[in-house]
């Protein structure tokens, strides 16, 4: 997976891998695709992959009754329900 933000990445690209119009389309664009197929993140710009919410920190964490928040609680259970 990518680790930088597009706002991050300078890169520079040659001059043959650029698009150009219609003259290099096809070949430009098969390119691009394997590029991003290689980076994991075709389906995502084609829009066939759903792109998940950040999780709720509240859906996952449990309060004991000191008021400490743990995990403990959220793993047994998931481990629990994966066991049937």
């Amino acid at each position: 997976m990518i680790k930088t933000k597009m706002a991050d990445t300078k890169m520079i690209v040659s001059p043959d891998r650029q698009l150009k119009g219609k003259t290099n389309f096809i070949t430009w664009r098969r390119g691009f695709e394997r590029a991003a197929k290689a980076q994991d993140v075709l389906d995502l710009l084609k829009g066939d992959e759903e792109i998940l919410e950040k999780p709720n920190k509240d859906d996952y964490l449990y309060d004991d009754s000191e008021g400490k928040t743990t995990q403990a609680q959220a793993v047994t259970a998931t481990n629990n329900n994966s066991i049937l």
